[in-house]
């Protein structure tokens, strides 16, 4: 990988690129944790609900999971394998499953 100079003006529009990824990044992560305690309470606290609602519960965790850790590929491969990639950028990556195809089961 041959390192790009960038110029100054540069830097503006590379982060206009990079801190959506990382600022979208941190809540989706703190908002999984708020979910995983969310779902042990539940179980918890309910051993007695219906199988389908406790299948449900562990199905829409599965379902945030998979998109926390699409979301995260993401995130590593920009500031991580592909720092200063400027092609990097522009790939699509797993954004292609996480945000049409997690999004919309989730939101279902």
């Amino acid at each position: 990988m041959v390192p790009i100079l960038l110029a100054p003006s540069m830097s503006v529009e590379i982060a206009k690129l990079t801190v959506p990824i990382f600022i979208g990044t941190l809540p989706n992560w703190a908002l999984f944790g708020v979910l995983g305690v969310q779902s042990g309470i539940y179980f918890t606290a309910f051993p007695r609900d219906r199988t389908l609602t406790k299948i449900l519960v562990a199905v829409v965790l599965l379902v945030e999971m998979l998109g926390t850790l699409a979301n995260t590929h993401d995130t590593l491969r920009v500031f991580g394998v592909g720092w200063g990639d400027m092609h990097e950028l522009d790939a699509v990556g797993w954004a292609w499953f996480s945000v049409p195809i997690i999004g919309a089961i989730s939101a279902s």
